[in-house]
């Protein structure tokens, strides 16, 4: 059951944050577009002590060492599922690409 949906959101949370969400029972879907810079930051993913996750997908995004992102305040942890959708007319189109309309017909695009 999921308990949050977010479109085009930044990443939140830290190592901290996830783990309490996820001990409360908390189920995040990440709606994401591409092409929508927004959803790429802030930072870069770490993962807690190098090891990977059990939801994880096979093929990860390569990650950046602890003590480097930790000490230009770059962290985030990974919550919930993401759901990454892509509309190459909004490639170059930097408010397009963030624009709800666009985000809920994507969706409605995986659906029928």
């Amino acid at each position: 059951m999921v308990t949050a949906v977010s479109f085009g959101g930044p990443r939140v949370g830290n190592a901290a944050f996830r783990r309490r969400l996820e001990e409360s029972g908390g189920k995040v879907l990440r709606v994401v577009n591409s092409n929508d810079i927004v959803t790429k930051v802030p930072g870069f993913p770490v993962d807690d002590c190098g090891a990977a996750r059990e939801d994880a997908p096979a093929k990860r995004k390569p990650r950046v060492p602890r003590w480097l992102v930790s000490k230009m305040g770059w962290e985030y942890s990974d919550v919930g599922r993401e759901l990454r959708l892509c509309c190459q007319d909004t490639a170059r189109n930097v408010v397009a690409s963030h624009d709800l309309d666009l985000y809920l017909k994507l969706v409605a695009a995986c659906t029928d």
